[in-house]
């Protein structure tokens, strides 16, 4: 349940830092060409104002969250990779790269504390609720 809510938190951050922080692709950026995403979705270019890698981000909270050794080493590995070749192809810049990393700790930290927060406080209202059921039984008189 936490990494599904660090993925949702990763993206809405990775959302509004496209609408709030306007970049321009790095000047010596090597075009990739893709005619079905072309096609699709950008008609006009390239989508540049990515603050951080969200394919890098994805990796690290794959990393994050494998629970077997030889899966961690598979997703740092990947992570290593994809960072690498980000920066040959110039397709971010480097505090892209390094933005996804922090912001995808910081999406971890924040989905624990929200579903601990979500998980408490429904317990706690189970019980209150409950518990104010069996009083009010009790007080009624209605012992079954």
């Amino acid at each position: 349940m936490v990494a599904v809510f660090s993925f949702a938190i990763m993206y809405l951050i990775r959302l509004i830092c496209i609408i709030c922080v306007p970049l321009e692709a790095p000047d010596n950026l090597i075009p990739l060409y893709d005619p079905v995403v072309s096609a699709l979705l950008f008609h006009d270019g390239f989508l540049t104002k990515d603050l951080f890698s969200g394919h890098l981000a994805s990796y690290f909270l794959f990393f994050i969250f494998s629970k077997e050794k030889h899966w961690k080493y598979f997703f740092l590995c990947a992570t290593s990779i994809m960072a690498t070749m980000i920066l040959i192809q110039h397709i971010h810049y480097t505090i892209d790269i390094l933005g996804a990393i922090v912001f995808s700790i910081l999406s971890v930290n924040l989905s624990r504390k929200l579903v601990y927060f979500l998980l408490y406080y429904t317990q706690a209202i189970r019980i209150s609720l409950k518990a104010g059921y069996i009083y009010n039984q009790f007080r009624n008189g209605d012992k079954s």
